[in-house]
């Protein structure tokens, strides 16, 4: 997975392990006050409402 800040809040997850990794870019979203994961754009957790794995990879990276 790589990760970009877009901007305070959004975080830009593309999974790379696909054969097209841009068919595969999600928005994780954070509180800016509590530091909380909100929300992804992937249909994981749109359809589910679910932690999904690009929330763990943002939140694993934030651990650091």
């Amino acid at each position: 997975m790589c990760l970009r800040r877009r901007c305070p809040g959004l975080i830009d997850v593309t999974n790379e392990s696909h054969e097209n990794p841009a068919d595969h870019q999600y928005v994780v979203s954070i509180d800016d006050v509590t530091e909380e994961l909100m929300a992804c754009t992937c249909p994981h957790h749109v359809h589910r409402n679910a932690f999904c794995k690009h929330m763990a990879a943002v939140e694993n990276a934030t651990d650091d």
